[in-house]
């Protein structure tokens, strides 16, 4: 998002179920929705003998088919405010669109702005000095003023390639000091509360992943609700790595979010000891070098990449066995080194940097 939103997913929390008989699991579900590919999912679901299937993976099948296949799902929203779920639905559909890759992405988003652009229109301005026009070319502003003044808070950029759409009623302020590799801060977190829509992610996947906080240049934000704030997941893996992208908004503000993730997910490793090479796996599956406007799977490959190439002597490990045998201290100290590194050449190239991982 460029209300910069740089998202932890809630990879540790729930348990995963394998596929029986089959060469895919739920969580290569998942992944592949997060990966913007609900097609795919779609055509390995096509492929899948349901008389194979337990009762929890027939379930998601369902669910996805009802979703996204058949489109005929009575979606539940946590609001009754009639204004708000007129613009829910919008992104409901243009979420499908999308995910499905029913339009290519620039259509998708032109039908998506327009739709929400009379929307509004037809309900807040059309009786005042306010143009197609320009609610156009500025439509989150638009859209967020909008459900703010029914009281709503709203963070509606982009996650990734997609417009998203969070909202919540209540917050929740709490001040933390944080410790991080090369500096200690002061940050106030807001916690949201009576959450409405968690967006794309957690429809995509069904509530099993989804935003779990994002940095500002002014608060770190939080869906407190999710986290045990005593585990490793809230104190490094969401406010370390958050307190990481707050630190750096001040030093290097132009810095692209591929890089911001770099260096956010190398404080994870450098920090975390519990359900360890969990977080790698998830890395691993979520890794990509082919778009760097995905930010987190262009940041996951290069971190891998590089510290492959520091631990294993290889371009890109895959094989999680063979991180296992690496001691956690050893890839703590590694992604230290690494972080280490990154500063060193964002400081040669100077403050106005805006790319370095490649």
């Amino acid at each position: 998002m460029k209300i910069p939103f740089y998202i932890v997913f809630f990879c540790l929390i729930f348990s995963i179920h394998s596929m029986a008989q089959s060469d895919f699991n739920i969580n290569d579900l998942y992944y592949s929705a997060l990966g913007g590919n609900v097609s795919s999912i779609i055509t390995k679901l096509d492929e899948t003998n349901d008389s194979k299937l337990d009762e929890k993976q027939l379930e998601i099948k369902n669910k996805y088919y009802h979703r996204f296949k058949f489109e005929n799902e009575e979606f539940k929203f946590k609001t009754s405010d009639t204004v708000l779920i007129s613009v829910y639905n919008i992104y409901l559909t243009y979420w499908k669109n999308a995910l499905l890759n029913r339009l290519s992405l620039s259509d998708a988003d032109h039908l998506f702005t327009s739709d929400l652009t009379e929307y509004i229109w037809n309900i807040y301005y059309k009786d005042k000095d306010v143009s197609k026009d320009s609610i156009y070319n500025d439509i989150t502003t638009y859209s967020k003023n909008l459900l703010n003044e029914r009281g709503f808070n709203v963070a509606n950029g982009r996650t990734g390639p997609y417009f998203d759409l969070l909202v919540w009623s209540k917050e929740n302020k709490v001040n933390y000091k944080v410790e991080l590799p090369e500096t200690k801060i002061d940050v106030h977190v807001v916690f949201m509360e009576d959450v409405v829509s968690l967006g794309w992610e957690e429809y995509a996947t069904f509530g099993r992943y989804y935003p779990g906080g994002w940095a500002t240049s002014d608060a770190l934000y939080c869906v407190g609700s999710a986290y045990d704030l005593n585990s490793e997941t809230f104190r490094v893996s969401y406010l370390q790595h958050e307190g990481q992208h707050f630190a750096d908004y001040k030093v290097y503000a132009k810095l692209s979010g591929a890089d911001l993730e770099y260096r956010a997910k190398l404080v994870e490793l450098i920090y975390r000891k519990d359900k360890f090479y969990e977080l790698i796996s998830f890395f691993i599956n979520n890794a990509s070098h082919s778009d760097r406007s995905n930010s987190h799977g262009f940041a996951n490959y290069c971190m891998l990449r590089d510290l492959s190439k520091t631990l294993l002597k290889n371009d890109f490990e895959k094989d999680i066995e063979k991180w296992k045998k690496i001691s956690i201290a050893d890839i703590n100290a590694a992604a230290l080194k690494l972080f280490k590194q990154n500063t060193a050449s964002l400081n040669k190239v100077g403050k106005e940097v805006k790319e370095l991982i490649n």
